[in-house]
């Protein structure tokens, strides 16, 4: 499961009920290096895949990177053996 934001934390049996079946990782920066980050727009830009995720829910958001990943997968092609 991937969660976004802190909504999913705040309630504590969500918390706890994600903490059994996995790991929560908690991104953070210093603002400068947000800022900077945010600053690297158009070298973001150049990524394989772009996902809105501003009005998706998790549910979504996990739909469709998977979905960007098995379509990456699909049109690799891996070297003979």
């Amino acid at each position: 499961m991937i969660a976004t934001g802190g909504g999913v934390l705040v309630d504590e049996s969500n918390c706890a009920a994600l903490k059994r079946i996995g790991v929560i990782v908690c991104l953070t920066g210093r603002p400068e290096v947000i800022a900077a980050r945010v600053e690297r727009a158009g070298a973001y830009a150049r990524a394989d895949v772009q996902i809105d995720s501003s009005d998706l829910t998790v549910e979504q958001l996990a739909d469709q990177v998977i979905a960007a990943f098995g379509a990456r997968a699909a049109r690799r092609v891996l070297p003979p053996a």
